[in-house]
């Protein structure tokens, strides 16, 4: 397995916490950066990373902006680029996703015949995702790549809108839970990892993440 996520220069913060639950676990991981300035302070960091592009600023951009959903198009073709150069399954997280322990033996008992499990609470969540490397999911991907406006909407809505051409699986939402689940709804058991949603703003993800002991730089 390989983790893989997406940074500019404005999420490098929580890009490094992320990092290091990645580490702390001992897993193999990428980052995909799309600015040199990232780029280069993660490789001074020696963080294990790849420039996928240089057609965006640094600057951190909230959701539902344009550029928000221009980078969740390009995550898309990390994940479509991450499975056509190598045969291991992919896990792709989010930069505002901490991991807190080894999820290897919840996917073996899981993952069945599905091409992938997908975090979700109302939607599934393009933002946790353990793909197994398949000819069914590379098909699938890149067509979601093909599919996305981003003038219209982000990678979420074009996810849930294509979930029918697929055998895929959901993750367990008190187990992978988004923020929703875990900060507003209080479904607090033992995660395996937490996704810091439902939360606009860079800072208010940082401070948040600080409050409930998910800071680890």
């Amino acid at each position: 397995m390989k983790v893989i996520s997406i940074t500019n220069y404005g999420t490098i913060e929580i890009t490094l916490n992320l990092i290091k639950s990645i580490e702390n676990l001992n897993y193999d991981y990428i980052i995909y950066t799309l600015d040199d300035k990232v780029e280069s302070e993660l490789k001074s960091l020696n963080k294990k990373t790849k420039l996928h592009s240089k057609l965006f600023d640094c600057d951190y951009n909230s959701f539902s902006t344009l550029v928000f959903n221009q980078i969740c198009k390009e995550k898309i073709k990390v994940i479509c680029d991450q499975l056509a150069s190598c045969e291991e399954d992919v896990l792709y997280l989010d930069s505002d996703v901490v991991l807190l322990r080894d999820i290897s033996q919840y996917i073996d008992d899981n993952i069945n015949d599905f091409n992938f499990l997908i975090q979700y609470d109302e939607l599934v969540c393009p933002g946790c995702i353990y793909i197994k490397n398949t000819e069914e999911s590379k098909i699938f991907f890149n067509h979601l790549y093909d599919i996305i406006d981003p003038t219209y909407r982000d990678d979420q809505h074009y996810i849930n809108t294509i979930l029918d051409t697929i055998n895929y699986g959901k993750l367990d939402r008190s187990l992978y839970p988004t923020g929703k689940t875990y900060f507003t709804e209080k479904v607090q058991v033992n995660p395996y990892l937490v996704h810091n949603n439902y939360l606009i703003g860079n800072n208010d993800k940082i401070n948040r993440f600080k409050e409930n002991n998910m800071w680890f730089i």
